[in-house]
């Protein structure tokens, strides 16, 4: 290990880019520790976990580089003679006046930048009527607490709602009762499988079939009980695809059996389907 260390410090990589491979977990162990610190500060707050922020970080990164590598292979191919001369422009870049080194990186440092918002610019969702209502709706339940074990003035009018007496599990009666709110169409029950019915099924990660509205319904299936174990709401999808999801019965990391109403977001593929009742 000690020699793939030492070869690895004497590429031209290394000496090219080593100021960034020390900055790099420096931000990461910053990004952690503010997240860390806002969620002691706002306790009540839908912050995303950890886990899928650095997923959405790291996929974005290679997303970025990925296109950047794509366009410099393509300018080599279509108009070599452009290739050869930013070559020599980058080899060169040393030898400049100070002046045209700071309007250079000026330059290059806000055409970086504005890349890197296209490519990460996110869907518009558009939300009419019931599904307008419902966000707002899911918005002021954020700040919902369980007082005890599956206990709590709101927890147990979700259970109620759907029949079933306090305490319990109540990741399904939270859905059941933001719909029936509604007046829409859905199994009202606590027992999560009842909202995995085939007909109602629009979306799964192999067979994705209509575009997802806010209001949707995902549903997680866990190995470890043989059955689907956790339902919630669709919000949106974030810049790089992943799902913005809201639960009940959660918690901050994404558990099925948490004290609150929580949102974070989650990558498609953990989604075991998606099921609709809102027909608008």
């Amino acid at each position: 290990m000690k020699k793939l260390w030492i070869s690895f410090k004497e590429t031209e990589f290394y000496r090219t880019h080593k100021e960034e491979l020390v900055i790099i977990p420096i931000l990461l162990v910053a990004f952690f520790l503010i997240n860390l610190l806002f969620s002691f500060v706002f306790p009540q707050s839908a912050l995303f976990d950890v886990p899928s922020q650095m997923e959405t970080l790291f996929y974005f990164s290679l997303k970025f580089s990925s296109i950047v590598a794509i366009a410099w292979f393509g300018l080599w191919v279509a108009f070599p003679p452009l290739h050869r001369q930013l070559n020599r422009f980058y080899h060169g870049f040393e030898n400049l006046d100070l002046f045209w080194k700071n309007v250079y990186a000026t330059a290059f440092f806000l055409v970086f930048l504005i890349a890197a918002a296209l490519v990460a610019k996110g869907e518009v969702n558009e939300n009419p009527g019931v599904r307008s209502q419902l966000k707002k709706l899911l918005d002021s339940q954020l700040n919902i607490r369980e007082t005890t074990e599956n206990r709590g003035p709101e927890v147990d009018l979700f259970l109620q709602s759907v029949g079933v007496k306090p305490p319990a599990s109540w990741c399904g009666a939270y859905v059941g009762y933001d719909l029936s709110y509604f007046h829409v169409r859905n199994p009202n029950s606590a027992w999560s499988p009842n909202y995995d019915n085939p007909k109602d099924v629009i979306w799964t990660p192999k067979k994705p079939g209509k575009k997802l509205l806010l209001g949707d319904v995902f549903i997680e299936y866990y190995a470890s009980l043989g059955r689907v174990g956790h339902v919630g709401f669709y919000l949106f999808p974030d810049q790089e695809g992943f799902f913005i999801i809201q639960a009940g019965n959660t918690s901050g990391n994404g558990s099925r059996n948490g004290d609150r109403v929580g949102r974070k977001k989650i990558n498609p593929i953990k989604i075991h389907a998606i099921t609709r009742y809102i027909n608008e």
